[in-house]
């Protein structure tokens, strides 16, 4: 049960921190602007 426990833990820290590689590697590709408002947003503040 005890190991059962630690392996859970240790495939959810893993997939984790392989999804926030993932996104940061995505971001990068898309190149997201500095102003984080999108422009529809920006917009209808006006």
């Amino acid at each position: 049960m005890h190991v059962r426990k630690w392996s859970a833990w240790s495939l959810l820290v893993l997939m984790s921190l392989t999804r926030v590689a993932q996104l940061k590697h995505v971001k990068a590709r898309i190149h997201v602007p500095a102003d984080p408002a999108p422009g529809w947003l920006q917009a209808s503040r006006d």
